[in-house]
């Protein structure tokens, strides 16, 4: 674990595809950010294997943007361990993703479908304390994923769910 503390529009590379700005905080206000570089090195393996570009959709975020976007106080964005990214036009399939992703060391894999994803997000990856959430299909590829991770022995394997099944932590009144 290596973390590499800029200032805001700092464009100086970190791998041979990723530069620091890439993974600056959303609020477009801060000026101090940080990324580790275990998580890059992580990207960028998989951008090799892929040969294709991923976009970080959320990298470092600064305590007042955690706060808006939900975020856990707990949060690993919060001190650079974490990235949301897909590949750029969602052109990998999602279970190939999932796969390269648990291959090259990422802690957890999140897949999301849209709809009801902010409660998946605040009632199973930060509930779970997951590490990092290194995939996201989007699609109808549930069944086939979830056969993929049972077969790598992943027991603990999430997923969102419809509002009318609350998760063991969410209160059914709200």
């Amino acid at each position: 674990m290596s973390i590499v503390t800029y200032k805001r529009g700092d464009k100086t590379a970190l791998t041979k595809n990723f530069t620091r700005d890439e993974f600056e905080c959303q609020c477009k206000k801060c000026d101090a950010q940080m990324i580790d570089l275990e998580l890059v090195d992580k990207l960028q393996s998989i951008r090799d294997v892929l040969g294709v570009k991923l976009k970080v959709t959320s990298g470092y975020r600064c305590i007042t943007h955690n706060a808006k976007v939900h975020g856990s106080s707990h949060s690993k964005h919060l001190y650079g361990f974490a990235a949301d990214w897909p590949t750029l036009d969602r052109v990998v399939n999602p279970v190939a993703l999932g796969i390269i992703a648990q291959a090259v060391g990422f802690g957890g894999i999140g897949i999301f479908a849209i709809p009801e994803m902010g409660r998946f997000y605040r009632h199973v990856l930060i509930q779970k304390r997951y590490p990092h959430h290194g995939a996201v299909a989007f699609g109808h590829y549930g069944k086939t994923l979830f056969e993929v991770l049972k077969f790598f022995g992943i027991a603990d394997i999430a997923y969102n769910q419809p509002k009318s099944l609350p998760y063991p932590t969410e209160n059914p009144f709200a």
